[in-house]
């Protein structure tokens, strides 16, 4: 029960690849993503609400930043 997203994109004349993994997870009640990318060896994990009055996800999580150094 996981939508697998792919991307592919170019940023300041490098190319890069990711994909993300999205479920609902049913106990918490909260939709949970999981990112990881050619960017990076460190995996990104967020969780949060669907908010159905605005149409959109609204999460937080941890990983990587530009620097390397965890980030929220």
């Amino acid at each position: 029960m996981w939508l697998v997203g792919t991307m592919e994109s170019e940023a300041n004349g490098v190319k890069f690849q990711g994909r993300g993994f999205d479920t609902y997870d049913a106990e918490k009640k909260v939709y949970r993503s999981v990112w990881i990318g050619s960017m990076s060896p460190a995996v990104s994990v967020m969780e949060g609400p669907y908010d159905r009055e605005k149409k959109a996800f609204s999460k937080t999580g941890d990983g990587p930043g530009p620097d390397g150094k965890p980030t929220k």
